[in-house]
């Protein structure tokens, strides 16, 4: 029986959906390599995250998937626990997995529960940067003189010498 999987990635908030039928290897795939049993993470900066050309297979199996590591250089884990090479480890609705340090949110036979939510936008520096009034000589926040310090400072000292007298 084929599983629909959803594959929510933590770190670019995108998500991937695969129809599993049967072996599928995750890693970074070439161009020539990229079929319907490879699914390249590249575009999830999945180099500079650590994860291999061949890190983790997942094999359906009757009403489970197993994920089994490739020997993958920089480990493979499933809810932060770390997976043996070549021996498969059951993957349940809502596991994490983390591939180098690539994580992955996977979701079984249902969609991301929250791709249709709205997050609110990162805010753009230059339009807060608009919102900071600026002086003629493009400095942007007050700078505090000094001299006013040094002064009141004086004076509090000639009137404790004068009181003291």
């Amino acid at each position: 029986m084929p599983h629909q999987l959803s594959f929510y990635i933590l770190s670019t908030r995108q998500q991937v959906d695969l129809e599993l039928k049967r072996k599928t290897v995750l890693g970074r795939v070439s161009e020539e390599e990229l079929d319907v049993k490879n699914i390249d993470l590249s575009p999830f900066l999945a180099y500079q995250l650590g994860v291999s050309r061949r890190h983790l297979m997942l094999v359906p199996e009757d009403d489970r998937i197993l994920a089994f590591d490739l020997s993958s250089r920089n480990g493979s884990y499933i809810n932060g626990e770390q997976l043996s090479p070549r021996t498969g480890f059951p993957l349940k609705d809502g596991d994490e997995l983390r591939l180098g340090s690539l994580e992955i949110r996977v979701y079984i036979d249902r969609d991301v529960p929250y791709k249709d939510m709205q997050t609110r936008p990162l805010v753009d520096v230059k339009e807060v940067e608009k919102l900071i009034p600026k002086k003629p000589d493009g400095i942007s926040m007050p700078v505090p003189d000094i001299r006013e310090t040094l002064t009141t400072h004086q004076v509090d000292t000639e009137e404790k010498t004068s009181n003291g007298r």
